[in-house]
């Protein structure tokens, strides 16, 4: 737990010291630290990572045709990063280079954000901070596959929902993503529907928040139940009914989930009256204001509605632990956008709510360093 501590600290000295001019080699800096210490990862027999580990000195014997024929029909991509990394004769480049990958696509999820709403650097480290204290490095390193999804799908969700790039590339990615993991299936889906919500902005959509969670319950229940279903289908309900059986999450787990959901829940609503807001009291020829607007709407209302789903899971062990991990990583551009605009609005509300998201982020951090990071090993 140690090297962590202290690569926060460092961290957070940094960002201070450091010009905003620089933060783009700043985030590099970090990612390649990040990268570095989990590399140096020692993990334990009940460790995900122990378990990739075995599977990888096992395609290095049995070679890509064995692969192919024996394991590869599953989870094809994350078999095909799997052994590809095991080219590399040394397994702690699995760690290394899927947080180098998570926090880069995390990072230049930031980066981009703060670009385009024109942040101070005050305004970047709340976010940073946000971001840092409440996501978990150590199960990055640990669990692998399903938050290198969520990384990479946040990153293609923003460049989709806000920026307007590249979205035919945003949609493959969005389909390649279920092959690395496939309970990223329920965030794609969420996607999907963000379709139809467009055009049911307002009231509608706020009371499809309430009513999602139960039928996003009772869709599940179903497609579990259906014994035809083959392939990636198949396999999603197997790892869906998998996860039920798990009985051990603790009291403070669910209760750091269930507050983290409930701040980024705060912040979406927040977000949407705060978009609201100054769509009214934008000028009738600032149109690029108003597309701001309207595409962060988008964007909250994603965010919304997978938290709403993930309350549909609540029971679910494996979804209230992860989810909110993917939640972080949505919700910093949200962030920077609400502190971006209440700079320019209100700076006694300004002063509160960074007062609220870094007392908050503190508390997470030392649970994540009371009941998840003492049992890092390193070195």
């Amino acid at each position: 737990m140690i090297y962590i501590l202290a690569m926060w600290v460092g961290f957070a000295v940094l960002a201070l010291l450091i010009p905003k001019k620089y933060y783009k080699f700043y985030y590099f800096l970090m990612v390649c630290a990040l990268s570095w210490l989990a590399f140096h990862i020692n993990p334990l027999p009940a460790m995900d990572l122990f378990r990739y580990n075995n599977t990888m000195d096992l395609y290095r014997v049995v070679g890509w045709h064995w692969v192919l024929q024996n394991d590869f029909f599953d989870n094809p991509l994350a078999t095909v990063y799997f052994y590809l990394i095991a080219l590399l004769d040394d397994n702690r480049f699995l760690p290394a280079i899927t947080v180098f990958l998570v926090y880069a696509f995390s990072f230049g999820l930031l980066y981009k954000a703060s670009v385009r709403f024109a942040c101070k650097k005050s305004e970047i480290i709340v976010a940073l901070l946000f971001f840092m204290l409440n996501f978990n490095y150590f199960y990055v390193v640990d669990v692998i596959r399903i938050y290198l999804c969520y990384a990479i799908m946040a990153y293609f969700l923003y460049m989709d929902l806000v920026e307007k790039k590249h979205r035919w590339l945003c949609a493959v990615v969005y389909v390649a993503v279920c092959f690395i993991h496939y309970v990223i299936l329920l965030i794609v889906f969420v996607r999907l529907l963000m379709v139809f919500i467009r055009y049911f902005k307002g009231p509608v959509a706020n009371i499809g928040l309430l009513l999602f969670p139960p039928i996003v319950w009772v869709a599940y229940r179903i497609f579990i139940q259906i014994p035809t279903l083959s392939g990636i289908f198949e396999l999603a309900g197997r790892k869906g009914i998998g996860y039920l059986s798990y009985d051990v999450f603790g009291v403070w787990q669910f209760i750091d989930s269930l507050v983290r959901l409930f701040l980024a829940l705060f912040i979406g609503l927040f977000t949407l009256w705060l978009c609201k807001c100054v769509a009214q009291k934008a000028p009738k020829e600032n149109v690029l204001l108003r597309q701001e607007c309207s595409a962060m709407s988008d964007y909250t209302y994603f965010g919304l509605f997978s938290i709403a789903s993930t309350f549909g899971f609540i029971s679910n062990y494996q979804m209230m632990l992860r989810t909110p991990n993917f939640v972080q990583i949505v919700f910093t551009p949200i962030v920077l956008y609400t502190l971006s605009k209440l700079r320019e609005k209100n700076r006694t509300y300004l002063s509160l709510w960074s007062f609220v998201i870094i007392i908050e982020s503190i508390a997470n951090f030392v649970y994540l360093s009371v009941y998840v990071y003492s049992s890092a090993k390193f070195f």
